[in-house]
């Protein structure tokens, strides 16, 4: 995951990326203590399939117990994540930074 950009809004802090590595929305605070994480990939079903297989790794090296990704594992109502679907990354971070803002304009 990279970094995009940062924005704050009122009290609540956006954190735009690039990609979307599953172990860290699984780890994101479900508090808001850490912020909004908003992600952008091409595929989010590849993202998965590369958890899926390196977790598999994992639990073989570490001799542990392999669990497949569920989605109750992400879910967070702190984390978000789009499909580019054939649309820049910059042109769906314009999208949604503008949603945001305008949500917390009209909201004031």
């Amino acid at each position: 995951m990279n970094l995009i950009e940062v924005i704050k809004c009122d009290d609540s802090v956006y954190k735009f990326f690039e990609g979307c590595d599953i172990g860290q929305l699984m780890k994101h605070a479900r508090d808001g203590s850490e912020g909004h994480l908003i992600c952008f990939c091409e595929s989010l079903k590849l993202e998965i399939k590369k958890w899926n297989r390196q977790s598999k790794l994992a639990s073989i090296l570490d001799n542990d117990k392999f669990k497949k990704f569920s989605f109750n594992q992400i879910e967070n109502n702190y984390v978000r994540i789009y499909q580019n679907c054939g649309l820049s990354t910059q042109k769906l971070l314009e999208i949604v930074k503008g949603k945001i803002v305008e949500e917390h304009t009209t909201k004031n």
